[in-house]
């Protein structure tokens, strides 16, 4: 049994919109049928989810997200690189199958962004604990190391999964899918 099908859809939507985690929502919707249908019914939740976290808040990143979802359609046949990048500058809408496919793929990327954070924060105070004690700043080298990142370090991290996923994708689907000439795929390593 589902607990969410007596909550009413505009409280599921006001409960995704508050989550505004993208892993955390994929959970949801793969557990719940009924929040998954509230999704569905309406795809501007996912615009809305990009819209509030505080990562794909920015132009650039509402871009790539919308890119990746364009990417994906199976309904998208792009012949080259400048069909591709007039296609880029339509106005963002999501179907039901983007929809759900930019939701896992914001997911992966925060998981991974986290796993990556959580390494490099590893790293640094291992290195920094392997100082000699005689080195200049230690104490508070090793103080900092432990605090947590700052937003723009994190933001750095998601724009470069983000964008390796984009390009990631888009040679995948130049090659496999849509066939492009040498040239046009030799453009996206420009």
């Amino acid at each position: 049994m589902d607990p969410f099908e007596k909550i009413p859809p505009e409280l599921i939507r006001q409960i995704i919109l508050y989550t505004a985690d993208f892993a955390t929502v994929e959970n949801v919707i793969s557990v719940s049928p009924h929040i998954f249908a509230v999704l569905q019914a309406h795809l501007t939740i996912t615009r809305d989810l990009i819209l509030d976290n505080p990562i794909t808040s920015l132009p650039e990143m509402q871009r790539l997200c919308y890119n990746i979802a364009l990417i994906n359609s199976p309904l998208t046949h792009i012949v080259d690189l400048p069909d591709y990048q007039q296609s880029c500058e339509g106005t963002p809408s999501f179907s039901d199958e983007q929809s759900l496919c930019l939701i896992q793929t914001a997911a992966q990327i925060q998981r991974l962004a986290c796993a990556c954070l959580s390494l490099i924060q590893r790293n640094l105070v291992s290195a920094v604990e392997h100082l000699p004690a005689s080195s200049i700043n230690g104490p508070e080298r090793a103080i900092k190391a432990v605090e947590p990142f700052s937003w723009i370090e994190e933001y750095r991290v998601y724009w470069s999964l983000w964008h390796l996923r984009h390009y990631s994708d888009l040679r995948k689907a130049a090659t496999q899918h849509w066939s492009w000439s040498e040239s046009s795929v030799h453009g996206l390593d420009a």
